[in-house]
């Protein structure tokens, strides 16, 4: 192979176990569902819309990775990392907001560990798919002379296109109830 086809063929390899990381964390949550069904526990209401949300997010950055993944879009890989940040507030807002719940007795014991866990498994699928949308990006910019690296930390540091705007209208997009709203 040359040189720039055996870099294609490296990058399609991470691309490929990233995904596969995407169905171990997916049987995660499947089977924590199965767990909980057949121990008949139950998430509160609150604790059910809160995954709605997260999971809602998570289901749209995961179209996104295999939308971008498909058409090899570093427009659409670049939707990506605003979406996994997002997601990545949530499950912090949404951790300290089940303690919360946990403390005063509205959520059970119970329901604790696969909340949490499925918060987790949410969270750790858009971290792989930040992953695709990285390789893809930084997989494209190389053939233009770009350096990976450094953009790799503007992506992180919310300095590449559309980063901050894309930011906004995904934060407003899943927003939690607001706790007066909640009341």
């Amino acid at each position: 192979l040359s040189e720039p086809d055996s870099r294609s063929v490296s990058e399609l390899l991470h691309i490929t176990s990233e995904f596969e990381r995407i169905g171990d964390y997916s049987v995660n949550i499947m089977e924590s569902a199965e767990s909980m069904f057949e121990g008949n526990i139950r998430f509160s209401k609150k604790a059910f819309k809160e995954l709605n949300i997260i999971s809602s997010a998570v289901s749209e950055i995961i179209d996104i990775a295999k939308d971008a993944f498909a058409s090899d879009s570093v427009t659409t890989a670049n939707q990506i990392e605003p979406l996994e940040e997002v997601i990545d507030i949530l499950e912090e807002t949404l951790k300290e907001t089940h303690i919360d719940r946990l403390k005063s007795g509205k959520c059970s014991i119970e329901a604790a560990f696969p909340f949490v866990e499925t918060l987790s498994n949410l969270e750790r699928i858009a971290d792989h798919c930040s992953n695709v949308g990285v390789h893809i990006i930084t997989h494209n910019i190389e053939t233009k002379g770009i350096d990976r690296h450094e953009y790799i930390r503007k992506l992180h540091k919310g300095q590449t296109d559309k980063y901050s705007e894309n930011f906004a209208m995904y934060q407003k997009k899943y927003a939690l109830p607001s706790k007066k709203a909640q009341q």
